[in-house]
C-alpha cells in the first residue's frame, strides 16, 4: 500500500471517527431531553431523586465517552499529518485554527447538565 492509499484510509477512519463522535453527542443531548421532560412530569421528589441520579450518571457517562472520542480523533489527526509530512506534500489536512475547536465547546454541555441534575437531586433531597 503506497502512502497515498495509506493517507487516504486515515482520511476515512477520521471521518468515521468524528462521525460517531457527534452521533453519540446527539444520542446523550436526546436522553438528556427525555429526562428533563420526565422530570417536568412527575411532582413527588422520590421519581425526581431518581431521575436526577439517571441524569448524573448519564451526562458523566457522556463526558467520559466525549474525552475518549476526543482522544481517538487527536490520534487520527496526527497519524494523518505524520504520514503527510513523511510523504512530503506539505499540505496540512488538519491545519491549525485559530480558536477553540468545536469539540472541546462540546465538552462543556455534559457538565453543565451533569451539574444541573447534582443541583435538581440536591433540592429534591
Amino acid at each position: 500500500m503506497n502512502i497515498e492509499d495509506q493517507l487516504i484510509l486515515l482520511i476515512k477512519m477520521h471521518q468515521k471517527e468524528t462521525s460517531l463522535h457527534w452521533s453519540r453527542n446527539n444520542f446523550f443531548l436526546l436522553c438528556s431531553s427525555i429526562l428533563l421532560l420526565a422530570l417536568s412530569q412527575f411532582g413527588q421528589d422520590k421519581y425526581r431523586i431518581a431521575i436526577a441520579i439517571s441524569g448524573s450518571l448519564l451526562n458523566i457517562i457522556w463526558l467520559l465517552i466525549q474525552y475518549r472520542s476526543n482522544k481517538y480523533i487527536r490520534f487520527w489527526n496526527n497519524e494523518i499529518n505524520r504520514l503527510n509530512e513523511k510523504a512530503q506534500d506539505m499540505v496540512r489536512v488538519f491545519p491549525d485554527l485559530p480558536g477553540i475547536p468545536v469539540r472541546k465547546l462540546a465538552c462543556f454541555l455534559p457538565i453543565i447538565l451533569a451539574l444541573f441534575w447534582i443541583g435538581i437531586f440536591i433540592l429534591a433531597l
